[in-house]
Order: structure tokens, then C-alpha cells, then sequence
């Protein structure tokens, strides 16, 4: 039977003559040696009456009440060893699968029933509830005789040739769509020596995709792993197209006209009723829905595979009754097809559509024998492993997918599978910081935020990974049990950091952002990823990092930062539509250069880009290739380490602005920081810097600071009183500072008042541009004291000068200290000019500007 054009579909009950794109053959029965048949299920762990993956291999693996289970790994041939291992069925996220053992066996020679436990041994048939995961499975006739003997010996026997050759792997999820996903692939073959790769089945491979609960639809790519004209048949009341206008994503639809699907629907409970399956007066009543369900699902996989003569002549016969065979040749004739217009091919994901679906479920446990990986362990520090033996899915450049079962192991047994922690594994020296403090200085009312923060370093929280090096060890290098578990604590380095020095804050980004950007790009948020390290090779034997998709998202890409024109280069490679890819190319090349400069101005971001081109839509894996990490945002540290120990304070600006187009813009770290409550944890790392204190405490020193400029020069005042108090003799110390407003912006005024009154200050100019009329800026200032200017820096020979602000006054300050030493100290412009420069080389002229 065949799919045509204006036709409807033969196989059942067709609803409507739908414009099709298929013309392809039905999958016939079976006749042929070497006939492989390829089935992925799709199963609502919730809902018992669609479990029929696992009934399948029981029904098909067996032949009679004495029938028992043999297994095979990929490497040995079958027919020569009767050995089954079956674990427990994956039902609960609580259970857990110990490493593979040969177990303890019940006196009946089946292993004892436990949560996390593998027993190796013989299984007689009616214990193996749940096929082993990942696991090759002969099903032979032996006799009884042969079955009690192989109980007693435990030894291996030869077996009779199998009906089919069976393998199932599953994949559960115990977190998703309210109980859990189970994915069941399974290959059924009449060839005896076959022997089939363990795990899933390729994309664009099975013949048969079925979906036993219509939720997941939404949830998942059930289509990816359908070949080319295969059949997709979904449980579910839909009759025709109508019923599928708003349950079925575009994207679904999309995949299924172009992989040229049969798409066929069964009414379960509608099939159950006709066929009369549970009447009381029926030879053939099942006692529970979910048995006649599994009954109907058996019927419509076996026919749409093309398996269900074979069954019924060879396996089927020994296994249930007549009546029962004959409702399985019935249920085919309630098999609607539902043909769909081939304008589905050509459907545009718009804004507000899914863009991306997982083909694949993430597993909550993991397979016998499986390999060993990692993942993030929440909050700011990254799990961090060697990728010796670490499972690749779905690998592009280092990138793979984990399960959330992984993470288990990872966390609980950290040396054995050779797991450590790290706030950020690429970067040497950084520290994780308690908020203590976070209070606005400027008044509520004011438009510029300037708040104060103070942090305090977290106890044997800090990880120095070397001078420079990328965070990389060895599995052999990693902490022993005695080392503190999953902390390397040999590798700590006591927090510390030197007056003038920076902070690098490792901001986040907008957690509700991530999130919608995520649900609107199709992103599961709490799938697991393992990362290449920056700076590592991918294939080397080193380490990865792990975290979440949302983590991904939050702490490590870049995606609300500002793109290059490089950006739209590679995007531009992914853009399916003919007129966005040309956009991308026009913006990445010279001829763009005006339309770049706009998107500058509006502060485009990355996310905004791929908003704006959707049918450009690269995996995470491809957009981590693209859009860089997040960079640590510095400032200047505004305190001394020696006034507070194992403290550090910070004076931070929000930096926010409107863009020409009038849209409200705020930099990235600036909105992570002002919202920050005490007792929240944060990743630092120290920077040197060029403000660096004179060694000489009698030195004079000159400070110029303009707004948050003044942070490294409250450090350096703490230093000095420290100094003075612990009995030091110390120089003058002249301050500027400029601000806008006296009552708003005097950062830090009672201090600095408090300091001259004390005397270590021994001068202070004040200068609030928008107090008076006239606008008076530092460089006025200094102008004024040209007397000391010249005494300090110059007559002294040994005077410090620093300028910590935006670039603009760097000009007009030079001037006024060149014009002090001609004024006051004789030197011809020239002459102090030359001077200027020389205190640049020894280090006594300093400017840090932004």
C-alpha cells in the first residue's frame, strides 16, 4: 500500500485527502533473513498504560513458560554463553547503580532485589521485569532440565538459534514532564550472528518512532531519530491536522514534512472499546486498562514494522491464546493516517516559537559499566574531572551532554572518579567573597547609583591553580581521600591582596533573562553539559568543567555582551533563509560598516542578533564557538588589607545609560553587583596594577580622584594611618577629589574630613562642578596650589603623583602642575615638561584612566 497525492491512506481510516509529500511503500512484513527493524518508543514514565517498550522485549524474546534470557556483550557472538545482567528498573530518581559487580544471588539463583544493585548471574525468565540498560539480549528456547542445571553450576551453555536477535537500551529521566520520560531503542533482527552496538540508535535511523503519550511531542524532537520516509505514530485522540494546530510545535511539523513522515495516530481507549478487549463476557478481557492499552500498541508497533506475521506464525502462537493473535491482526484496522499539506516542509519559526527541542532524553542513570563525567555543582563552584573516561553524546569540539545521574557519582565519590572543585578552572587566583556589606553612598533620589561594598574571604574557599596556568590536572595529580575530599586543599592559596591592586568580579549575567532566552531558543535549562576548559586542548587527556544549561548561561557566555563583526561572520553560516543570510554577510563585510555602527550605538547584543535572525540557530555546542565567555569586570580595590583583615571593600558606579533609540541599557557587572545581599557568595580574582605606593612611607604623595576614582586612594590613606599607627613616620598627603555635588557625590566625606582634621591629610581640594555657576573641576584646584604642587613633586625630588578617573581632565591636570613648576620652581615649559616625563619612567607620575 502506498501514500499518493489526493489519496487517502489505506492502512486504517483516513480522516481527510490532505495534500501529502510522501509516496513511499509501506514496511511490509518481515520475509527475508537480515532483516533488521529499528524502533525508538517515546514513554510518559507516569502513565503505565503506554509502558510498552519493556513488554515489547519480553513478548519478543520469548517463547514459552520455560523460556530463559540470555545475554551477550557487543564483543562475544551470541549463542555461546547464557548469562543475563539485569539491574532494577530506573522508576525512581532515587535509585542508584553501584559500580558493576558480581552480586549475591536469593537462593533461587536470581539476584537479590535492591535499589542500585547488579547481580551477574543466570535470570530465569519471569525475574527479568526490565531488561538490562545498554544491554545486547539473545533470547533462546533451552529446556528446563538445561535451565536447573545452569542454576546449580552457574556455567555457560550453548543455546538453541533465537526467532529474533533483540536488543533494548533505555533512557530515563525521572525529572521531566511531571514523572519522568523514558526513550526505549530497540533493533529486532533474524540474523544469528548479529551483533549490534549498545546504546542508541542513530539520528534519521529507526523505522518506527513511537509516542505513547502526546505531551511529549511538545517536549521533545521525537522525529530526529526517524529515517527518511519512516513512520511516526503518536497515541492520542488527533484525528487529522486541525487537532494538531496548537499542540504540535512549527518545529515538529517542520521535521516531519521534510524527513516525508507517515504520520499515524491510534485512540487508545476508542480502539480498547471497539475491540471489546475488557468486556466481562470476552474470551480475551485483559483485567486492567493498561494491559489492553499494551495489547493495542503491541498490535499497531508489530504491523507498522512489518514484524507482526512473523510473530504470529512463529513467537506469538506459543505465547497467548488465538483470540489474542486475532485482536493483533485487528488492531492495524484502527491505525488512522493523518496525511498533512506540504507547506509544513517551508514553515518559519517566528519569535515566540520553539526553536530547538532535545532529541534525546538526559539520563537520571547511568548505564552498567558506564563511563565516568561530571557536572556543575551549582552556586559559583564548577565540577571539574579528567576526561580519561568521560561518555561523549553529541561531542562537537569538546562539548558533550550529561545526565544529572552523573553529577551524583561526581559529587559523591570525587576520587574515585577523579572530581575536584573550582569557582572558575581558567583562571589562576580567584576566590569565592561573602557580601557583607552593600549600601548605597549618593541619595535614592539621586540619578547616579554609587554604592559601597565590603566582601570577606570565605575560609579555605580560595583555589590558586599556579603562575598562569590554565586550570588543568592530571587524574593522577588529583586530592586523596585525606586531602579533604572534592577540595584540593594543597593547592589553596591564602587570600591577600596589595594596595592599588584591582578586583576582577566575575559577574553573572540576568537569571530571568537566561531563562527566557533559553525557552525562547528551545534550551532546556537543567540539562548538564561538560565544557572544554579555555585554554586546554580538546584532545589531550585533560580536564572539562560541568554545569547546567542555565549555568552555561548565567555565569560562563557572553550572550547579553556586544558582538564583533566576527559574530556575524559565523552566524551567517547557520542562516537558513536566503535574506537574513545575505543581512549577515552585508553586516560582517566593509559594505555594512554604517549598519554595524547603528547596532553598536544601540548596544546589540548577541541575543539580540540571533532574535533578530532566527532561522540562524546553532547548536549550544556551535554557539559557544561564537560567542566568547564572560570576561571579570575590575575595579579598584578601596580599601587596605592591613586595616581589614581578610576583607575587601570596593566603590562601584552603576553603569547604565539610554541608548539613541532611547532604549535603557546597564552594563552587565554593575546590575549583578547592586542587588547583592549579604551572606551571597561571589568569584573574584586579584589584578596588579599600576597605582602602586611609594616604598618609602615619608614619600609626599599627590592624589587626584574624579568620581569612583577614588577607591585606590582610600586604600592608600588606610595604609599610611596603618603605618602612622603601627609608630611609622609618614609623608604628606595632599588629595583632590572631583564629583558633581557636595550633598550628593562626596564619597567618602566624613573620612576625608576625618583624615585632615587628624593631620594625615595634609591638604584637601574639593572640587563639586555643579554647585556654583561656574563650572570648577580638580585641575582648578591645583592651579590654585601651585605652591605645594611644585614643593611636592618637584623640590622634594621624590614626590608621587596619581590620577585615578575618566581620561577627559589627564590634559588640563598635566597643565596645571607643568604651570606650577614654572611658576613657582623657574623651569621654562619645556623644561617641566621634561620633568613630567621623567617622573613617568621612575614610576612617581601614574595615571590610571578609563
Amino acid at each position: 500500500m502506498t501514500f499518493s497525492r489526493k489519496k487517502p491512506f489505506t492502512l486504517g481510516r483516513s480522516s481527510s485527502t490532505a495534500d501529502i509529500t510522501t509516496n513511499t511503500t509501506i514496511p511490509s512484513p518481515m520475509s527475508t533473513p537480515g532483516s533488521l527493524k529499528q524502533i525508538i518508543m517515546w514513554e510518559n514514565a507516569a502513565d503505565p498504560s503506554t509502558h510498552l517498550a519493556q513488554h515489547l522485549l519480553v513478548i519478543l524474546s520469548s517463547v514459552s513458560e520455560r523460556s530463559g534470557v540470555t545475554s551477550t556483550t557487543a564483543t562475544s557472538p551470541p549463542n555461546k554463553l547464557v548469562r543475563a545482567i539485569a539491574p532494577p528498573s530506573p522508576q525512581t530518581p532515587g535509585e542508584v547503580l553501584l559500580p558493576q559487580q558480581r552480586g549475591t544471588l536469593n537462593n533461587d539463583k536470581t539476584p537479590i532485589s535492591s535499589p542500585g544493585f547488579r547481580a551477574e548471574g543466570y535470570i530465569p525468565f519471569p525475574r527479568l521485569k526490565y531488561p538490562s540498560v545498554s544491554r545486547q539480549l539473545d533470547f533462546s528456547s533451552i529446556t528446563l532440565q538445561q535451565q536447573q542445571q545452569q542454576q546449580q553450576d552457574d556455567v555457560a551453555l550453548p543455546v538453541a538459534d533465537p526467532v529474533f536477535l533483540v536488543q533494548g537500551s533505555s533512557f530515563h529521566d525521572a525529572y521531566k514532564n511531571n514523572g519522568g520520560v523514558t526513550t526505549t531503542h530497540i533493533r529486532v533482527d533474524s540474523r544469528h550472528d548479529s551483533v549490534f552496538p549498545p546504546g542508541q540508535i542513530s539520528s534519521g535511523h529507526a523505522d518506527l518512532v513511537s509516542c505513547h503519550h502526546s505531551s511529549l511531542v511538545g517536549l521533545y524532537d521525537v522525529v530526529d531519530g526517524l529515517r527518511p520516509g519512516g513512520v511516526l505514530l503518536i497515541a492520542c485522540p488527533w484525528g487529522d491536522v486541525n487537532d494538531m494546530e496548537t499542540t504540535v510545535p512549527k518545529l515538529v511539523k517542520r521535521n516531519i514534512a521534510r524527513k516525508q513522515a507517515k504520520l499515524c495516530t491510534i485512540n487508545l481507549p476508542a480502539v480498547v472499546a471497539e475491540l471489546g478487549l475488557m468486556k466481562v463476557d470476552s474470551k480475551v478481557r485483559f483485567d486492567s486498562a493498561p494491559k489492553a492499552y499494551q495489547h493495542v500498541l503491541l498490535g499497531a508497533t508489530l504491523f507498522l514494522t512489518g514484524l507482526l506475521d512473523s510473530f504470529t506464525s512463529t513467537v506469538g502462537s506459543k505465547l497467548v491464546r488465538v483470540e489474542e493473535l486475532d485482536m493483533l491482526r485487528r488492531v492495524k484496522e484502527h491505525i488512522i493516517h493523518v496525511p498533512y499539506p506540504s507547506s509544513w516542509a517551508d514553515l518559519l519559526l517566528e519569535e515566540g516559537d520553539v526553536h530547538h527541542l532535545p532529541s534525546f532524553v538526559s539520563c537520571t542513570l547511568m548505564p552498567g559499566g558506564a563511563n565516568r563525567e561530571h557536572v556543575a555543582n551549582g552556586g559559583n563552584v564548577t565540577t571539574v574531572q579528567s576526561t580519561t573516561t568521560a561518555g561523549v553524546i553529541d561531542q562537537h569540539k569538546g562539548v558533550r551532554s550529561l545526565s544529572w545521574y552523573h553529577a551524583c557519582w561526581a559529587m559523591m565519590f570525587p576520587e574515585a572518579m577523579g572530581t575536584r572543585r573550582a569557582a572558575h578552572p581558567h583562571i589562576p587566583n580567584t576566590h569565592l567573597l561573602k557580601i557583607t556589606e552593600n549600601r548605597r553612598l549618593t541619595p535614592a533620589s539621586y540619578d547616579r547609583n554609587v554604592f559601597h561594598m565590603e566582601m570577606k574571604a570565605e575560609e579555605n574557599a580560595t583555589e590558586e591553580k599556579g603562575e598562569g596556568e590554565v586550570a588543568i590536572q592530571s587524574t593522577s595529580s588529583l586530592p586523596s581521600p585525606d586531602e579533604g575530599g572534592s577540595r584540593d586543599q594543597s593547592r589553596r592559596g591564602k587570600f591577600h591582596y596589595d594596595v592599588g591592586e584591582a578586583l576582577g568580579v566575575h559577574g553573572h549575567n540576568d537569571v530571568e533573562e537566561c531563562r527566557r532566552f533559553l525557552s525562547w531558543y528551545g534550551l532546556a535549562e537543567g540539562d548538564l553539559v561538560a565544557l572544554p576548559i579555555p585554554g586546554s586542548s580538546v584532545s589531550s587527556n585533560e580536564e572539562v568543567q560541568m554545569r547546567s544549561v542555565l549555568q552555561v548561561f548565567v555565569q560562563y557566555m557572553d550572550i547579553f555582551g556586544r558582538p564583533n563583526k566576527r559574530f556575524y561572520e559565523g552566524l551567517a553560516a547557520y542562516a537558513t533563509d536566503a535574506t537574513q543570510h545575505e543581512k549577515l554577510v552585508l553586516l560582517a563585510g566593509k559594505e555594512g560598516v554604517e549598519e554595524f555602527k547603528k547596532r553598536v550605538d544601540e548596544t546589540a547584543t548577541y541575543a539580540d542578533v540571533l532574535h533578530e535572525f532566527p532561522s540562524a540557530h546553532p547548536t549550544l555546542s556551535q554557539l559557544l564557538d561564537l560567542v566568547p565567555v564572560i570576561l571579570p569586570r575590575h575595579y579598584s580595590i578601596a580599601s587596605s588589607i592591613k586595616a581589614h583583615p581578610n576583607s575587601v571593600h570596593l566603590l562601584i558606579v552603576t553603569n547604565d545609560w539610554k541608548t539613541p533609540s532611547g532604549r535603557y541599557r546597564i552594563g552587565q557587572c554593575t546590575r549583578y553587583l547592586q542587588d547583592l545581599k549579604p551572606n551571597t557568595t561571589i568569584v573574584a580574582s586579584i589584578k596588579p596594577s599600576v597605582m602602586v605606593l611609594p616604598s618609602s612611607h615619608e614619600a609626599p604623595v599627590v592624589m587626584a580622584g574624579l568620581g569612583t576614582g577614588m577607591a585606590p586612594f582610600r586604600a592608600f590613606i588606610e595604609e599610611r594611618a596603618h603605618m602612622r599607627r603601627q609608630g611609622h613616620k609618614v609623608g604628606p598627603m595632599a588629595l583632590y577629589f572631583g564629583s558633581r555635588s557636595r550633598h550628593s557625590e562626596y564619597l567618602y566625606g566624613e573620612e576625608i574630613d576625618e583624615y585632615h582634621r587628624d593631620g594625615l591629610l595634609t591638604h584637601v581640594g574639593l572640587a563639586f562642578s555643579r554647585d556654583q555657576a561656574e563650572k570648577i573641576y580638580i585641575q582648578h584646584k591645583i592651579t590654585q596650589d601651585q605652591v605645594a604642587m611644585d614643593d611636592l613633586l618637584s623640590k622634594r625630588g621624590d614626590g608621587h603623583f596619581y590620577l585615578c578617573g575618566p581620561t577627559w581632565p589627564a590634559g588640563d591636570v598635566q597643565d596645571a602642575i607643568v604651570q606650577s613648576f614654572q611658576q613657582c620652581g623657574g623651569m621654562q615649559a619645556s623644561e617641566a615638561n621634561d620633568y613630567i616625563k621623567k617622573m613617568k619612567k621612575e614610576g612617581r607620575y601614574v595615571l590610571e584612566v578609563y
